[in-house]
C-alpha cells in the first residue's frame, strides 16, 4: 500500500479548487481529483509497518487552526512540472511536520528537505510555451476561502481511504 499522512480539505474548498482547475491554460497536464495538504508521502509500505506509522503520529500533538487559499503556482522553474494552490498556515504547521519527519524517520523512512504548504492542482506533462503558460497563470485570481483545520490524518493513496485521524494532545483515533 501506498501512503501519505494529510490534511484533508472541506467539500466547499474542493469543489472551488475544481473550478479552478477549469480556468487553467490549456496544456497537456493531469488534474488532480481528490485535493489534501501533504504533510508527509510515505510512499510504499507494508501492512504491518501501517499499525507503527498510526502509533507513532498518536504521539503529535496538533494544535486546531484556521487556513487560507492564497495564491496560485507552480514548481519545476522555467519548465514547471505541477501547479498548486499556496495556504496561509500557522508558522507552527512547518513545526509539525518536522516532527513527523523526525518520527517516521526513526521507523526507516526518507527525511524531506522542506515542507512547502500547497495544494497541487495538476501534474504538467508538456508545456509548448512555459513562459507563457506562466504569464497566464499569473492573471488567476485566487479566492481567499477561510476554513478550519482540526486534525491530520494517515491515507493510502490508491484510494484515499483515511485509516486514522490524529486531532491533537497525542490522542490519536485509530482501529
Amino acid at each position: 500500500m501506498r501512503l501519505f499522512i494529510a490534511i484533508d480539505l472541506p467539500e466547499n474548498v474542493k469543489d472551488y479548487l475544481r473550478k479552478l482547475q477549469a480556468v487553467l491554460p490549456q496544456v497537456k497536464m493531469s488534474k488532480t481529483h481528490d485535493f489534501h495538504l501533504t504533510l508527509k508521502f510515505l510512499g510504499s509500505c507494508e501492512e504491518r509497518r501501517c499499525k507503527k506509522i498510526k502509533e507513532e503520529l498518536a504521539h503529535i500533538p496538533f494544535q486546531p487552526f484556521e487556513s487560507c487559499l492564497e495564491n496560485i503556482g507552480t514548481f519545476g522553474g522555467k519548465s514547471p512540472r505541477v501547479v498548486w494552490v499556496g495556504l496561509k498556515v500557522p508558522t507552527w504547521l512547518q513545526e509539525t511536520a518536522y516532527e513527523i519527519e523526525d518520527h517516521m524517520e526513526k521507523l526507516g523512512f526518507e527525511k524531506e528537505r522542506r515542507f512547502v504548504p500547497h495544494i497541487t492542482l495538476a501534474r504538467i506533462k508538456f508545456i509548448e510555451n512555459p513562459q507563457q503558460f506562466v504569464e497566464d497563470l499569473k492573471k488567476i485570481s485566487v479566492d481567499r476561502i477561510s476554513f478550519p483545520v482540526s486534525q491530520f490524518h494517515l491515507f493510502e493513496s490508491t484510494l484515499h481511504v483515511k485509516l486514522a485521524t490524529f486531532s491533537g494532545q497525542g490522542a490519536g483515533e485509530f482501529h
